[in-house]
């Protein structure tokens, strides 16, 4: 076992994890904020030990459950700034979010829908035309439907686009049109 004295020495690791633990919905924010400023990319990146296939098994699962948190205070973030108006704030976070995962459909349509709100429809076509592009070319897929209905709302809704609601929930179920899927697992 391996550890730091948290009485003697700093560890960005340990506080982003107490900034996304915090629940207080009057801190939470701002500690989620914190939390993905801390956030640097990918745990240990570039750092192995070839011969040690349990410490690359570790850092892999340490690697993704990082990521996940991350990927979670970024969703929460553009929640709670759409939900108070800052919409250009839920967009930047949301853009985040993409640059990290950009296979997420989720957050493709949240992104048409805030660009909507804003009254930027090219962009709210541009994000559409790019989830269209990258499901394609990664996964062979077309996009959900929800994601076609914000699309269509956008077109006929003029350009300032319709005031969407709220977030669609993600979708249930979804699954690839075919055994011939590019990834396993």
């Amino acid at each position: 076992l391996v550890a730091l004295d948290p009485e003697r020495a700093w560890s960005d690791l340990a506080e982003f994890h107490q900034l996304c633990a915090l629940r207080d919905p009057a801190r939470r924010p701002d500690a989620l904020r914190q939390a993905v400023e801390l956030y640097r990319g990918p745990f240990l990146s570039g750092f192995a030990l070839p011969d040690c296939p349990e410490f690359e098994a570790w850092a892999l699962q340490e690697q993704a459950a990082l990521e996940r948190a991350y990927l979670e205070a970024l969703e929460a973030l553009v929640e709670a700034c759409a939900a108070r108006g800052a919409l250009a704030e839920a967009i930047a976070y949301a853009q985040r979010y993409l640059e990290t995962d950009a296979l997420a459909e989720k957050v493709y349509l949240r992104l048409i829908q805030l660009y909507a709100r804003q009254g930027d429809r090219n962009a709210a076509l541009r994000q559409f035309e790019r989830c269209v592009t990258v499901l394609e070319r990664e996964l062979g897929v077309s996009p959900l439907p929800e994601t076609r209905s914000a699309y269509e709302a956008v077109l006929r809704g003029g350009p300032g686009g319709p005031h969407l609601p709220a977030p669609l929930p993600p979708p249930e179920g979804t699954s690839l049109p075919s055994l011939d899927a590019p990834f396993v697992g």
